[in-house]
């Protein structure tokens, strides 16, 4: 069912609405709180420089999305997409952020 944007009266289907209310709503606060801080510092200065080095995150709603890149997890309407997803695009920077209507 589509989701309706609060006083705007409009119906955004799944993707759409990932992308106008979910990430951003969620990047806005995540960003905020000291673990995402923590997070990202492992991120940079343990796990990123070491290629053998790896970050699992682990989310009800994850999936192994094998060979698709973040942009084709968050427009795939058939699959669904937790925080650890957004936690990813994240960490990494990714160019699924710019598809966002980030504030």
């Amino acid at each position: 069912m589509p989701a309706t944007v609060a006083g705007h009266g409009q119906r955004l289907d799944k993707v759409k609405a990932r992308k106008r209310i979910y990430v951003p709503l969620y990047t806005e606060q995540v960003v905020k709180q000291p673990f995402f801080k923590g997070l990202k510092r492992v991120w940079e200065e343990e796990v990123k420089p070491d290629e053998e080095n790896s970050l699992f995150l682990m989310d009800v709603d994850a999936y192994e999305y094998g060979t698709m890149s973040l942009s084709q997890v968050l427009n795939n309407p058939a699959k669904s997409m937790g925080h650890g997803f957004v936690l990813a695009m994240l960490l990494t920077n990714d160019a699924a952020l710019q598809e966002c209507e980030l504030r």
